[in-house]
């Protein structure tokens, strides 16, 4: 977050002591703009007007979604995460993280854009899928362009250190995500090896699933791709490939919200015959999302359920249009669109597991299992992340100014 904020700051101050002759934000002026004019495609055909300034915001939107991968981080630390009762961390931090991207990345990407015009060669990139390397990073050429010495180097070595944390970010959560498949046998085929794979998987050591650890990290591996001359375009497959699997992923969860939405809203009208003691008022609150102390709820969550499953499909169904241009590149469509197909077969081999080989048996296996575990509820009064001030009459006195210095400090560490 720090860096990022750097460079915000050296962005602005670099606009503001820029080359003489070049007017204020120049690079979103004539012959520029806020919006790219056209789009060139990779056989040379520059196609103008709105569907290639669309073309051009798509691809732009899927490079950004690989920026996301690991936001889930939080959701998975949560059962090593504090008191989540009275702490509601997982709560905070969900809320904290994407404000700090929507607010962050959008203002580095604004900042970064007074110094460097999306017309420079460095930054062009014609091919279908490629990954280009930190001289290609804009955020390293802004310094450049502006005749700095040294800022390049620390601002690339940065990125490096910054993909190393996002490697062990991945490995953590990878190792704890089969950790958790590992302790549901029914996730698993029923064969011997299988299982006895999936026992030592399960397997921890104070706490730490080691053989978890080590089978994700054999992905790894993947990392000495980079040795070869066209790299670039092996790790922009790998990068699309990821983000069609993370968007097809956000989809279903999604989807799967949509139904215990439903779920939950028959539990706190007392409508599940699943539910021990469905008719005590005091179980019914607790799967009530109007209580005051539920844990997590948004406004329009809902709604925003079904645009995120809207969305998702529909990144996922274009996400690879640019391989129908040619010349036709087979690799990359692959890249593109084989995260549908293996969703397609994961989800006809569970069909086979638990409902056999006639499709026409075959349903969705939810088992709406509200109360193991018994949901909690929040504890703290007020609620962590909620400015409530002692005295609303009397603003500018002391408590009151404790009580808001507190609530800053919560969002802002």
């Amino acid at each position: 977050m720090l860096f990022i904020i750097l460079m915000i700051v050296l962005n602005v101050a670099l606009q503001i002591r820029r080359p003489a002759g070049q007017e204020m934000l120049w690079t979103y002026n004539d012959p520029y703009g806020f919006k790219s004019n056209n789009l060139t495609l990779p056989s040379g055909f520059v196609a103008t007007g709105g569907a290639a300034q669309l073309g051009a915001f798509w691809d732009s939107l899927n490079s950004c979604l690989f920026g996301l991968i690991g936001f889930e981080t939080i959701a998975i630390t949560a059962a090593e995460n504090r008191d989540l009762r009275t702490e509601e961390t997982v709560k905070i931090g969900t809320r904290k993280i994407a404000l700090r991207i929507i607010l962050l990345y959008s203002l580095a990407t604004f900042t970064v854009g007074f110094n460097v015009p999306y017309t420079y060669p460095q930054i062009v990139d014609n091919e279908i899928i490629s990954f280009g390397y930190g001289q290609n990073c804009v955020f390293v050429i802004s310094p450049i362009l502006n005749r700095l010495r040294g800022w390049p180097y620390f601002i690339n070595d940065f990125i490096i250190f910054s993909a190393t944390t996002a490697g062990a970010n991945g490995l953590y959560n990878a190792s704890r995500t089969l950790h958790a498949l590992a302790t549901i046998p029914e996730v698993w085929p029923e064969l011997g090896p299988v299982q006895t794979l999936r026992r030592r998987l399960q397997r921890t050591s104070y706490g730490v699933p080691h053989a978890a650890v080590l089978f994700s990290a054999a992905f790894g591996m993947i990392g000495f791709l980079a040795a070869n001359e066209n790299s670039q375009f092996i790790l922009g497959r790998l990068v699309r490939f990821s983000v069609t699997l993370l968007t097809i992923t956000y989809g279903l969860m999604a989807a799967s919200f949509l139904s215990f939405f439903r779920s939950l809203k028959a539990a706190a009208e007392g409508r599940d015959e699943n539910i021990d003691n469905k008719d005590d008022p005091g179980v019914r609150r607790l799967y009530d999302r109007q209580n005051p102390q539920y844990p997590y709820r948004s406004h329009g969550q809902w709604l925003r359920a079904v645009y995120a499953l809207f969305g998702c499909s529909v990144l996922v169904l274009f996400n690879g249009w640019r391989t129908f241009s040619p010349p036709f590149s087979v690799g990359d469509f692959v890249a593109c669109y084989i995260g549908i197909l293996l969703l397609v077969v994961l989800t006809v081999l569970y069909q086979i597991k638990f409902w056999g080989w006639n499709p026409r048996n075959w349903q969705r296996r939810a088992t709406n299992e509200l109360q193991i575990p018994r949901p909690e509820i929040a504890t703290s009064v007020p609620r962590r992340g909620r400015l409530a001030l002692v005295d609303t009459d009397n603003l500018f006195i002391w408590p009151n100014a404790k009580i808001f210095g507190r609530w800053l400090w919560i969002w802002m560490r």
